[in-house]
């Protein structure tokens, strides 16, 4: 027996092959760090390796043992691992599309409320009424001189945004030159192109403006006067005026959803005499 391989292990030569296979030939040269150790066989009859050479080659088998039975997945395992991946694929990609859509609609939202708070400086820094002494008027709108315009530069009061008593609606907002917003600036020419909003970004937004009489109910609740398109009768006429501004924006469906809405109420203060 040989004390490295166990009992039963045989290094004889039998003719021309080795009885234990695998075993590396006797015609064999094996290199340390301290020296070399030549091994050479000859004829037939029993020997043995040098014990520096058999204690390598045990390390060197135990290294490439394989286990007795390797672990897999099966078919049906690897089929089962497959669709459950492919299930909880469909539900992050909608929970993404969720959050992307949820980020597009905060920032469109952002930015409308933006637009609303700039129409609305616009609309509050005019004048009450044309003439500061008359501020009844039977009908809130702008004069055909103003009406005529192709932008808002003109309109120097509070009634003019209520364009022909119906309210002033842009589809696309511009500023007060009719130029489109973030291409202007703020003069009435045109910014710099590399700080330019993209065109047609805005091309399915909308702003609007309405202007109303306000008075209080018996209940102290602020409540717009009725009119009759557009005409306010001498009843219905009051020294308080709401401003109402929206910011709108056009679904892929056709209809419009309100993205910042902004109200404000004007009151009439006398000239001093």
């Amino acid at each position: 027996m040989d004390p490295y391989l166990g009992e039963g292990t045989d290094l004889t030569r039998d003719g021309d092959s080795w009885e234990l296979e695998g075993t590396l030939s006797r015609f064999f040269l094996l290199s340390t760090s301290a020296a070399s150790i030549s091994l050479a066989s000859s004829g037939s009859g029993r020997g043995r390796w040098p014990d520096a050479l058999v204690a390598v080659w045990h390390k060197t088998m135990k290294q490439r043992r394989i286990p007795a039975k390797a672990k897999a997945f099966t078919l049906i395992e690897a089929m089962v691992a497959i669709t459950m991946i492919a299930m909880m694929s469909t539900v992050v990609m909608l929970g993404t599309g969720t959050v992307i859509d949820s980020a597009d609609d905060a920032l469109h939202r952002t930015i409308a409320t933006g637009l609303a708070e700039q129409l609305m400086d616009e609309v509050m820094g005019t004048k009450y009424s044309e003439d500061i002494s008359v501020p009844l008027l039977s009908t809130l709108s702008a004069s055909i001189s103003e009406q005529d315009g192709v932008d808002r530069s003109a309109y120097n009061d509070i009634d003019d945004f209520n364009f022909a008593g119906t309210g002033y609606a842009a589809n696309g907002p511009v500023d007060p030159w009719g130029i489109a917003i973030g291409q202007g600036n703020g003069a009435g020419g045109l910014r710099n192109a590399d700080f330019r909003v993209p065109t047609g970004f805005f091309d399915d937004w909308r702003q609007e403006i309405e202007v109303y009489y306000l008075r209080q109910n018996a209940s102290g609740v602020w409540e717009r006067t009725p009119s009759v398109n557009g005409i306010y009768t001498s009843s219905n006429q009051t020294l308080f005026r709401g401003v109402e501004v929206r910011i709108l924006k056009q679904r892929l469906n056709g209809t419009w959803e309100t993205l910042a809405q902004m109200s404000q109420v004007h009151a009439y203060v006398p000239p001093p005499s």
